[in-house]
């Protein structure tokens, strides 16, 4: 994890049931939308926990062809946090890398997940919702090469 990681969430003085590492990818529309899955009630970015030997982009592009039938392209890394989750049976803590990343062609699998496009604010975790608002702020701070080669 690199220094200075933002801590979403609560942890309380149990023990950590689950610590997983993931990867997700942070895909913005023309209208400045933010893709997401929908299972459930629950909307996250897409991606997921990474499975060991995976790297994080590799975990990335496995997911994504799992939770919407499609390929991804990755772009450059945005950030990474630490989400502290409630679960049933206790707490779990999720160390997540965010990739700016834009969709690809579709596979021929079954998608697991429902593509929703929301505003960062709808995720279900503050990190993805961090994440997404991060890559927005970014993207309006970039000057277009066009403008700048006018002026």
């Amino acid at each position: 994890m690199e220094p200075n990681v933002p801590v979403f969430g609560q942890r309380s003085g149990e023990a950590i049931k689950k610590t997983r590492e993931c990867a997700y990818a942070i895909v913005i529309n023309s209208e400045g939308l933010v893709a997401g899955t929908r299972a459930g009630d629950h909307i996250h970015l897409p991606g997921g926990g990474i499975d060991f030997p995976e790297t994080a982009i590799e975990a990335i592009h496995r997911e994504v062809r799992e939770e919407l039938a499609c390929k991804v392209n990755i772009g450059e890394r945005v950030g990474q946090a630490l989400q502290y989750i409630t679960l049933d049976d206790g707490f779990a803590a999720h160390y997540a890398t965010f990739y700016a990343a834009e969709l690809g062609d579709s596979t021929n699998s079954q998608a697991e997940h429902e593509l929703i496009w929301v505003e960062p604010e709808s995720f279900t975790h503050e990190h993805h919702a961090w994440a997404a608002r991060k890559q927005l702020l970014s993207l309006s701070t970039r000057i277009p090469a066009v403008a700048a080669q006018q002026q």
